[in-house]
């Protein structure tokens, strides 16, 4: 790895009554953010960071609306269907296409639609036409066709957006990818935002032949930690998928402010000065 010491945290100390009210959200809008077995238990971690923002964020971009379709490599067909085995939904065939009883495309974004009261802006990006077709049907919630990864796209369609205060990347989930789409998508991030990346699989996180070196650069500058999610209550894993889902890692950043020095420019790469104007 090109980056400096890894911060790994399992992150606690959020208000009960936050955690409980957004873990209520994840679960009714059906989004594998929630806590509850086989989830991410992203929960507590987005709870502790967002809490505070809640009434003051103005406007947030989730990459990844949540595809049905197998064309995608990160599609929801697994988590639909652990829905259905874990009891989560109630349907009448567990072979049926999935209704709106069970997971949906936008899942996600109705929870922050729902979390973050009007003004604050809820926009999505995805590939899928018809998963953005799904998640705009929902009041107030935007979504757009984007390829997040392609620099080109995300020129096209986020000038017209403007700065947003939070960015969570929950695209395709493969480390190459992502490291492209922080790179893309950081300059739209308001200086103080806060950027997500969702479901970083341990082994193309530490693959040195997988690494960017700009991103790389950029999440040494910025100090990036890497999240554990709920590391201690979930070490139980029954099958292939849930250990993967058990092992996955969210990595954090924030963009500093004007007035903030960052004091690790002399320990980076002469790389790292490229990257200045974006920061």
């Amino acid at each position: 790895m090109t980056t400096a010491a890894h911060l790994v945290l399992v992150v606690s100390g959020a208000r009960l009554a936050d955690v409980d009210e957004l873990e209520r959200l994840f679960q009714e809008e059906g989004t594998d953010k929630q806590a509850r077995h086989p989830g991410h238990g992203y929960v507590h971690f987005y709870s502790s960071i967002l809490s505070p923002l809640r009434y003051t964020l103005t406007s947030m971009i989730e990459i990844g609306i949540g595809s049905l379709s197998k064309r995608y490599p990160a599609h929801m067909r697994y988590w639909w269907w652990a829905m259905l085995q874990n009891g989560h939904v109630a349907n009448s065939s567990k072979h049926a296409l999935p209704k709106d009883i069970s997971y949906q495309p936008g899942a996600s974004l109705r929870a922050w639609r729902r979390f973050f009261p009007p003004p604050a802006r809820i926009i999505g990006l995805d590939i899928d036409a018809y998963a953005v077709a799904r998640a705009a049907e929902f009041a107030g919630v935007e979504a757009f066709v984007c390829n997040a990864s392609n620099p080109a796209e995300m020129a096209r369609r986020l000038p017209a957006i403007g700065l947003v205060d939070l960015i969570i990347d929950d695209g395709d989930h493969r480390w190459s990818s992502q490291q492209r789409t922080l790179l893309n998508a950081w300059p739209y991030l308001r200086r103080g935002g806060l950027y997500c990346i969702e479901d970083v699989l341990p082994e193309e996180f530490e693959d040195d032949s997988l690494q960017n070196v700009d991103a790389q650069d950029l999440m040494a500058l910025v100090g990036a930690s890497v999240i554990v999610p709920n590391a201690i209550g979930r070490r139980r894993a029954a099958t292939r998928h849930d250990s993967t889902l058990d092992r996955n890692r969210l990595i954090f950043l924030r963009k500093p402010t004007l007035d903030e020095p960052l004091q690790v420019l002399s320990r980076l790469p002469t790389s790292s000065h490229n990257i200045m104007a974006s920061v």
